[in-house]
């Protein structure tokens, strides 16, 4: 079942929210960056997918550009990191993580990695520049009229096609129009979105809400557990006999018939990632929920009300593959 989009919020001006991800061409490593304003595309090729290779090229891109307000990764090993974490705090921004098995959170940064692999794959099969090709991306207009360079620059960006040189001057862009102008688009395809799919809101979960979680490996409902604690956008820690899990709504259901006042005795079972589930995206609690895992003296008092239980089919639920991969959800 579909929920209704929430897009992110338009930032104010260029560079103040970047998305970032890993894509493999040909079998080279890259990452790609993208400005959720202007979507311009900075592309690195990498040696290494470790922690400490990503970060040296971040700051290669923040030192041409300027450092961002917030930048949104998925929980990836370069990313979910205790060096990731020192350098963003280092280097001042808001590090977001969108969560695992649900990348079309991070959608921008999927549909940036989508236009790399393509701009490689053409110019690769055409014996042509790959620096050319991300140069004609980052000069073309987009359906706003103004090209990612002059939404990022103010001013166009000189390519090898014939061009005036009063073309190339400064230009004031007008910065509120532009985001009044984005903001409407994407209530629009908020709207077209709940039109055509038939998309409503899941209920949200209390803490101590009985679940069961989606498992992509197995294609079932096979994982059972509780609400540890609830995340923005629709996202919750999830406590298992397995350790904690974060997931999007969308990957957890309700079980029926659970009672909020019996729950499993997990204490004993460390909030870290087993050893045996590589494959698994777990994240990690911060150091805050780390110090709560163990402590369950305020439990009962989050379930003080009852909460009353539809009816079900006990068929299991599975995700529409064709709407599930959306890029543009959160």
């Amino acid at each position: 079942m579909a929920e209704p989009l929430q897009p992110h919020q338009t930032p104010n001006r260029p560079w103040e929210k970047l998305g970032a991800d890993l894509c493999t061409v040909n079998g080279r490593e890259y990452l790609v960056i993208v400005d959720y304003f202007s979507q311009f595309i900075e592309v690195c090729m990498l040696h290494s997918t470790a922690s400490a290779a990503v970060i040296n090229k971040i700051k290669s891109v923040f030192a041409r550009q300027g450092t961002p307000i917030e930048l949104m990764t998925d929980n990836g090993p370069q990313f979910n990191s205790a060096e990731f974490r020192h350098f963003a705090a280092d280097w001042d921004f808001v590090h977001t993580t969108s969560s695992p098995h649900y990348p079309q959170s991070n959608g921008l940064a999927e549909g940036a990695v989508k236009i790399v692999k393509n701009l490689i794959k053409k110019a690769v099969h055409s014996n042509q520049d790959i620096m050319k090709a991300l140069q004609i991306y980052r000069s073309t207009p987009l359906e706003c009229g103004k090209s990612p360079a002059e939404l990022l620059y103010n001013r166009r960006m000189k390519t090898n096609l014939p061009m005036a040189d009063n073309l190339l001057n400064f230009q004031q862009l007008d910065t509120k129009a532009f985001v009044a102008r984005k903001s409407r688009v994407k209530k629009k395809q908020q709207k077209y979105h709940m039109k055509r799919v038939g998309s409503h809101a899941l209920p949200e979960l209390a803490v101590g809400t009985r679940v069961r979680l989606w498992d992509t490996l197995k294609n079932t409902w096979s994982q059972t557990g509780w609400i540890k604690f609830i995340l923005p956008n629709r996202s919750y820690f999830v406590q298992t006999e397995k350790g904690v899990f974060r997931r999007n709504r969308q990957m957890i259901r309700r079980e029926p018939g659970y009672n909020t006042d019996i729950l499993p005795n997990y204490s004993s079972v460390p909030c870290e990632r087993p050893e045996s589930e590589d494959e698994d995206e777990e994240v990690h609690l911060q150091a805050n929920v780390n110090n709560n895992c163990d402590n369950d003296g305020d439990r009962n008092n989050t379930h003080a009300e009852d909460i009353s239980v539809p009816r079900r089919s006990k068929r299991d639920w599975k995700p529409n593959r064709k709407y599930f991969n959306n890029d543009y959800t959160t």
